[in-house]
């Protein structure tokens, strides 16, 4: 949550905490666009040998330049050394919106106060690991927090790692896809 110096009663729910700091969005971007344009004009040059040798690479340099390798790893990392200390949900926020189907979709998430060891109190917004989420308010509960980060933080460790070794299986799983696809689109135009 952010608010403005002495008005705690302005305040913000902020979801993204983590902009661009290392000045790589652009040439990264760059460099996609470019290999979007090389996969493209393999595909026409060379047909579906080209296809899949340009996709593939673009796919591979995609997840392994990603974000999402390098958050996992490091909240990993930083939640192995997790302390654990009593937290209370002190709300509930409620979200809707309507769906493509024109249903109303309400997500709760719950609004977490635990006090750091260091005598830090935070307030964080916890979107997964409570169950049953919209009756959770001022349900009282176990917070695993590491202590150099106290905003990387988990309800659930277990389930925590779990989910991270599933989203590094996904990752892996798609780096194999797409180096298959060069291998095979590279001995497909080396037979033609």
């Amino acid at each position: 949550m952010r608010y403005p110096r002495g008005r705690p009663d302005r305040f913000r729910i902020v979801l993204d905490t983590v902009p661009d700091r290392n000045g790589r969005a652009a040439p990264n971007c760059a460099v996609a666009l470019l290999l979007l344009g090389l996969a493209v004009h393999a595909t026409v040059a060379w047909g579906y040998p080209g296809a899949l040798l340009g996709f593939g690479a673009l796919v591979t340099a995609y997840v392994a330049n990603g974000a999402d390798l390098r958050t996992v790893r490091a909240r990993d990392a930083l939640l192995a050394s997790a302390v654990a200390v009593p937290a209370r949900v002190v709300a509930v926020t409620r979200d809707v919106y309507t769906d493509g189907e024109g249903d109303e979709v309400f997500n709760h998430a719950p609004v977490i106060v635990f006090t750091t060891t260091e005598g830090t109190r935070m307030t964080v917004l916890c979107r997964e690991g409570v169950p049953n989420p919209s009756r959770s308010l001022d349900r009282d509960l176990t917070i695993h927090y590491a202590p150099t980060a106290p905003t990387v933080y988990t309800p659930d460790p277990a389930a925590e790692h779990r989910s991270n070794e599933g989203t590094l299986g996904v990752i892996i799983i798609v780096l194999i896809a797409g180096a298959a696809a060069m291998v095979t689109g590279a001995v497909l135009l080396g037979i033609r």
